[in-house]
């Protein structure tokens, strides 16, 4: 009745290197608003990403 385990990597993975996937996905989503000249003020945009941030390390 253990339930099924996690793959190592899925384990391995730290707080660091999820913080960086979620960097990463969002300096595209960045230059895409950019490129569409559709931006948000810093501020909502730091928000967006903390947001996600904290999703990724739940």
């Amino acid at each position: 009745m253990l339930g099924h385990m996690e793959k190592p990597a899925e384990v391995a993975r730290s707080a660091k290197d999820v913080v960086l996937e979620v960097l990463d996905e969002w300096d595209k989503k960045i230059k895409k608003m950019e490129e569409e000249n559709n931006l948000p003020n810093p501020t909502t945009l730091l928000d967006y990403v903390r947001k996600d941030i904290e999703k990724a390390l739940a």
